[in-house]
C-alpha cells in the first residue's frame, strides 16, 4: 500500500527519477542515444547490460536498464540482505555453532572466498536453506491456473490466482519435526527433511517459473559470511528474540543489534 510517509512511494519515487534521468541526455551510458559508447570494458553487471544487445541486434535502452538495474538491486540484493539478517540473528546467539562455520571458513585456508571454493561450505549451505525454510524473503508466492483443475477435492477454475503460503508450507509439522527450531541438520542424510514432499520446501518457487537468482542469493550470502566469521566473533544481547517485520521484506524489526568482536585482536 503506497500510503504517504512510508518506505513504498519514497521507493516509488526514486526508481521513477532513476527512469526519467536515465531515459535523457547522455544516460546511463554516457554515449549517445542508442550505442554502447561509454559502457567501456568493465567486469560489472552494469557494464555488461550497456552491451548487450536484443534479439533485433538493438542495444537495449537507458529506460530499460535503468528498471533491470533498479530490479536487480530489489530482487536480489534486498531480498539476500532478509536472509542475511536473519542469519546473524540465529548465529549471534549460538557461538558453538558459529564457531562450526568459522571453522569450515578457515579450512579453506584462503582470504579470499574463490569460485571454486564454493561448493566446499556444505554446513553453511544447511544453515542458509535453515534459515531460508524459517523466514523466506518471499513468505508468499502466486501462481494462476491456466485450466481447470482439482485442490484437495476442491474444483478450482481456469485463471483463477492462487496464493502459495510458503512461510506456512515450511513449517508444516506433517513434513518437519519441531518446525520452529532452528536445525540446519534437518537437511542433512539421513534427515532430509527437505525430501518428504516435493513442495514442503520451496523459498525460491518452482517449476518453469523457479527464482533466477537463486544461486546468486547463495553465492553473495557465502562471500558475506564467509569475511565476517573470518574476521569476527558476532553476538546478538542475551535472551534476544525480537519482534519481525513482514513487509515490505520480512527482517527483525529492530535491525539485529550485534557486537562484533575481532578474531585474532
Amino acid at each position: 500500500m503506497p500510503a504517504p510517509g512510508r518506505p513504498h512511494p519514497r521507493g516509488s519515487g526514486a526508481a521513477r527519477s532513476a527512469d526519467s534521468r536515465g531515459a535523457r541526455g547522455r544516460g546511463v551510458r554516457g554515449g549517445r542515444p542508442g550505442s554502447s559508447a561509454g559502457a567501456g570494458d568493465g567486469e560489472d553487471v552494469l557494464s555488461h547490460m550497456c552491451r548487450e544487445r536484443n534479439e533485433q541486434g538493438e542495444f537495449f535502452s537507458d529506460q530499460e536498464i535503468t528498471q533491470h538495474s533498479t530490479f536487480l538491486l530489489f530482487a536480489a540484493h534486498d531480498t539476500t540482505t532478509s536472509v542475511l539478517s536473519h542469519m546473524v540473528m540465529y548465529l549471534g546467539g549460538r557461538p558453538e555453532y558459529q564457531e562450526v562455520l568459522r571453522q569450515e571458513c578457515m579450512a579453506l585456508n584462503s582470504d579470499e572466498l574463490e569460485h571454486n571454493d564454493l561448493d566446499k561450505l556444505p554446513e553453511f549451505e544447511r544453515c542458509f536453506e535453515e534459515v531460508m525454510r524459517l523466514h523466506p524473503p518471499v513468505p508468499m508466492s502466486m501462481r494462476r491456473t491456466i485450466r481447470e483443475t482439482e485442490l484437495g477435492g476442491h474444483r478450482v477454475p481456469a485463471n483463477t490466482l492462487l496464493f502459495m503460503p510458503t512461510c506456512y508450507n515450511q513449517r508444516d509439522p506433517q513434513y518437519w519435526t519441531n518446525p520452529d527450531e532452528f536445525d540446519p541438520s534437518r537437511f542433512a542424510d539421513p534427515r532430509n527433511e527437505h525430501k518428504n514432499h516435493s513442495y514442503c520446501y520451496h523459498p525460491f518457487g518452482g517449476g518453469a517459473h523457479k527464482c533466477i537468482g537463486m544461486h546468486f542469493a547463495l553465492m553473495l550470502s557465502k562471500c558475506f559470511i564467509f569475511h565476517l566469521l573470518r574476521n569476527y566473533a558476532v553476538a546478538t544481547p542475551p535472551n534476544y528474540s525480537p519482534a519481525l517485520d513482514w513487509v515490505p521484506i520480512p527482517k527483525p524489526a529492530d535491525g539485529v543489534p550485534i557486537t562484533l568482536t575481532a578474531i585474532n585482536a
